[in-house]
């Protein structure tokens, strides 16, 4: 009989992080996410791969600036903690309903940021979020990043509609979002949290990509290739 499986825990171990499985016989595939062909998704002159341990100090770098801690919602990593998140990257990717990727430069690999993904509810439907550190912001790197992974997603038929949230007064990450294609749908009162306890407005931007049979009529549909696959994309009013 096939090995069905899910993840129960992850657990830190000296020899590194141990998972912790426990078999299921009526159950197909992991909850996470799909391996990348050829390990990466290409974004121009970016591309995006799976978190490796070498990325630990991005992670930090990113999670820790004035600008990030500005308009964050959870506390800034640690060291340990961004090294652990960055040993397991590939697990949480596979096993989890939550991971992050990693953008770096064509050029010379240098791992220049994140972008963040969780799935939520509605099946197809994504959370994403994205950073990138400050020395390469100015770039539009998280767009095309976000971009990149939008159209990988829907020609791989991982997701077909991407969410994001922005708290009023980032006009840097409301520039991304729509450089990526996002379309502002409304103000949700008082959704994300502040650091300091407080609740903030979320500015709700999505993306929606329909492919082959789920395609919906559009009037002017932008056709796209990702991946081999031919897709159309629909932003949504």
């Amino acid at each position: 009989m096939e090995r069905k499986m899910r993840l129960v825990e992850v657990r830190p171990t000296p020899a590194g992080h141990l998972a912790v499985m426990e078999r299921f016989d009526d159950w197909n595939e992991p909850d996470g996410f799909p391996r990348i062909a050829g390990e990466q998704v290409v974004a121009g002159e970016l591309y995006l791969r799976n978190l490796a341990p070498e990325d630990a100090s991005m992670i930090v770098e990113c999670d820790n600036d004035e600008l990030s801690r500005r308009w964050a919602l959870f506390p800034g990593s640690t060291q340990q903690r961004a090294e652990n998140a960055a040993r397991r990257g590939y697990l949480d990717w596979r096993l989890t309903d939550r991971a992050a990727l990693t953008i770096a430069q064509s050029v010379d690999d240098a791992p220049v940021g994140l972008i963040k993904v969780r799935k939520l509810v509605p099946p197809g439907v994504a959370d994403v979020g994205y950073q990138v550190r400050p020395g390469y912001r100015g770039r539009s790197y998280a767009a095309r990043a976000l971009e990149a992974f939008c159209r990988w997603s829907a020609a791989v038929g991982l997701f077909h509609r991407f969410e994001l949230g922005i708290k009023p007064g980032n006009t840097a990450s409301i520039r991304v979002a729509e450089k990526a294609g996002f379309t502002f749908e409304g103000r949700r009162a008082a959704r994300l949290v502040d650091l300091d306890g407080g609740r903030a407005d979320e500015l709700h931007y999505a993306r929606v990509i329909l492919t082959g049979a789920r395609q919906a009529a559009d009037s002017n549909p932008a056709h796209i290739t990702a991946g081999g696959h031919t897709v159309s994309t629909t932003r949504t009013h």
